[in-house]
C-alpha cells in the first residue's frame, strides 16, 4: 500500500475582515510527550498512533513549504488492522484503535462569516484513495449535539505534485 501524502497552507478569508485561525501556515511545532512534533494549536492522530505496539506517524513537519518555512505533511499509515488518515483539527481529536471509532469536540471561537476557506496543497493519492479538506462551524447551545452553523467540503482525487491553490465556498 503507498501512503497518502497531502501538505498544506490553510487560509479562511472572509469579504472584508478576517480573523487569524491560530497557526495558519504551520510556522510553529512542539515536541510532544511522545517524542513526536505537532503543530502548535492543532490536534494530530499522532497521539494516538505514536504509542506502543502502533508508533506511527500520520502528521509531520516538513520544510517543504507553500509560503514560509514549514507545511504540515499528512501521511496514512497502517494501524493494527486498519488505515489511520493523516488528519489535523484545529478541536481535539479522540482516537480509540482498538475500537476504530474516532470524534472531534471543541475547536475555536470564531465570529464572522468567511465566504470560502482557502489553502495551497500537494497530494499524491494512494491506489483509489481520495482526500477530504473541510471546516464546520457548529453553536454550542448546550443541547448534546450542537448546531451546525456552516460547511466547506471539499474531496480531492487527483494527483497534485505542485502546490495547487483550492477556494471552497462556505455555505451556511
Amino acid at each position: 500500500m503507498r501512503p497518502l501524502f497531502l501538505a498544506l497552507l490553510l487560509i479562511v478569508s472572509s469579504y472584508i475582515y478576517t480573523q487569524e485561525i491560530p497557526n495558519n501556515s504551520f510556522e510553529t511545532w512542539f515536541t510532544a510527550t511522545e517524542g513526536h512534533e505537532d503543530p502548535e494549536n492543532w490536534s494530530t492522530a499522532n497521539t494516538t498512533t505514536n504509542v506502543f505496539p502502533v508508533n506511527k506517524i500520520t502528521t509531520t513537519k516538513t520544510d517543504d513549504a507553500y509560503d514560509g518555512s514549514y507545511a504540515a505533511k499528512l501521511t496514512s499509515q497502517a494501524v493494527l488492522t486498519f488505515v489511520a488518515p493523516g488528519f489535523i483539527s484545529l478541536g481535539n481529536v479522540n482516537i480509540n484503535i482498538w475500537t476504530q471509532q474516532a470524534s472531534i469536540t471543541g475547536g475555536i471561537n470564531f465570529n464572522l462569516f468567511p465566504e470560502r476557506l482557502t489553502a495551497y496543497y500537494k497530494y499524491s493519492p494512494a491506489e483509489g484513495d481520495f482526500f477530504r479538506f473541510g471546516m464546520w462551524m457548529l453553536r454550542d447551545d448546550g443541547s448534546d449535539v450542537p448546531d451546525t452553523v456552516a460547511t466547506a467540503l471539499y474531496n480531492g482525487y487527483d494527483e497534485m505534485s505542485e502546490y495547487t491553490y483550492l477556494s471552497i465556498n462556505v455555505e451556511y
